[in-house]
């Protein structure tokens, strides 16, 4: 048995008697089961085309909403393939009509930026 003090803040010192290695043992369960609980904060992706129709937007729409409920980012990455290349304005469109329609459920965290063939938009929960 151990004579452990518990806190020295107070005017009083508080120490209490106890296996020292039992207390060790409590702590790291305690610290173990809080990390079991943590979860969400990953980041989703979702690709699309420039020539993606549109129920398949929504359908990826509504996916996004599923995974920003459980506290997840989500990124829409447009892939542009050859001649896709020459207008990059269909896929800001895809992307913006995205934008309108998750706007209430979610903040920006990047907005579209086009890099080489991909252009993004990143979402994160409120």
């Amino acid at each position: 048995m151990d004579l452990i003090q518990i806190t020295d803040k107070a005017d009083i010192p508080i120490a209490k008697i106890q296996d020292f290695g039992k207390l060790l043992y409590q702590e790291k369960q305690k610290h173990e089961k809080g990390k079991t609980k943590q979860k969400g904060g990953d980041n989703k992706t979702l690709r699309l085309r420039p020539n993606t129709s549109d129920h398949d937007i929504e359908r990826n729409i509504t996916r996004a909403k599923e995974f920003l409920e459980g506290n997840n980012k989500v990124t829409f990455i447009v892939q542009f393939r050859g001649r896709e290349n020459a207008y990059p304005e269909k896929g800001k469109e895809r992307l913006e009509k995205i934008k309108t329609e998750l706007f209430e459920e979610c903040k920006i965290e990047s907005d579209i930026s086009k890099k080489g063939k991909l252009m993004s938009l990143t979402l994160a929960p409120k």
